[in-house]
């Protein structure tokens, strides 16, 4: 998890909010999912969808 690049925004980040509290197992099991499946078509995706999650209320 730690061995990737930092990034601005990640799929534990944009899939599961407004759907309640995430553990920290949930979190690296997403994390690990983005990791296997890297793509530039991927990260298109998931910025697309960070831009809604910039804009809600939620406390995240």
């Amino acid at each position: 998890r730690f061995a990737a690049p930092a990034g601005i925004t990640g799929l534990w980040q944009v899939e599961k909010r407004g759907k309640g509290e995430m553990s920290e197992e949930e979190r690296l099991l997403l994390d690990n999912e983005y990791a296997k499946n890297q793509s530039f078509t991927n990260d298109i995706r998931l910025i697309l969808k960070t831009i809604p999650a910039l804009f809600q209320k939620e406390s995240v």
